[in-house]
């Protein structure tokens, strides 16, 4: 193929589809457990609501809730990966090598590095400091609206880090049943219902069978 700027165009044009039909076919998990916002600048913050506390039955006068508002700055960082193209890979006609291997790879690499930053963030989070001013996992976790010594409204903590715990059906089902139980900032529960089970390669096949061993046994309960 002769190089000049119409062959050039069909090349990239071509290129161009190949990547991005790589991109769209490739299974990534980060949407499970995170949300995917646009930035429009270097610098975003994030702004959220705190819970709100459960309705009360109306006795009386209205009690005003002033609602608290919580923010998170993010500074936005660019990733890159260029791909060198040789001359005579083109003028040979040797595309197909560039177009099932080099490029998928790339748009491969592209479509799981959110899935990656993802990882590297859950194996440290314990030590990243969240909003509350604690790690995102931590065994203290401030509940400003909670009952500590039969005092409601006091301060008290919990926990959503268990050091240390192998992963058996039984640790499984405790921290499961520490999830449904966790309470909000008013001291209510959350009423979460725990629906994925994150693990490294190597315990795939310990928590497959935990969870299939807690489906059949929800089962058999119900029948």
């Amino acid at each position: 193929m002769e190089i000049n700027t119409a062959n050039l165009d069909i090349v990239f044009r071509t290129a161009s589809q190949q990547f991005q039909q790589t991109l769209d076919k490739t299974p990534t998990f980060f949407g499970e457990v995170s949300s995917d916002i646009p930035c429009a600048t270097q610098q975003t913050t994030l702004a959220f609501i705190d819970r709100l506390p459960q309705m009360r039955k109306w006795i009386g006068n209205r009690e005003i809730t002033n609602a608290i508002a919580r923010s998170r700055t993010i500074n936005i960082e660019p990733y890159e990966q260029t791909l060198g193209l040789d001359r005579y890979v083109v003028e040979d006609d040797q595309l197909n090598l560039f177009y099932s291997g080099a490029l998928k790879a790339q748009a491969l690499s592209g479509a799981t590095i959110s899935d990656v930053l993802l990882s590297d963030f859950l194996r440290t989070a314990n030590t990243t400091i969240g909003y509350d001013g604690v790690g995102v996992f931590s065994t203290a976790h401030p509940i400003a609206g909670g009952i500590s010594a039969g005092v409601k409204g006091s301060t008290t903590t919990q926990s959503n880090l268990s050091v240390s715990t192998a992963l058996t059906f039984d640790n499984y089902a405790s921290v499961r049943a520490t999830m449904r139980a966790r309470l909000g900032a008013d001291g209510t529960p959350l009423g979460l219902v725990p629906d994925l089970l994150m693990v490294p390669p190597q315990l795939e096949s310990t928590a497959k069978q935990i969870l299939e061993s807690d489906f059949i046994a929800q089962f058999a309960n119900t029948a």
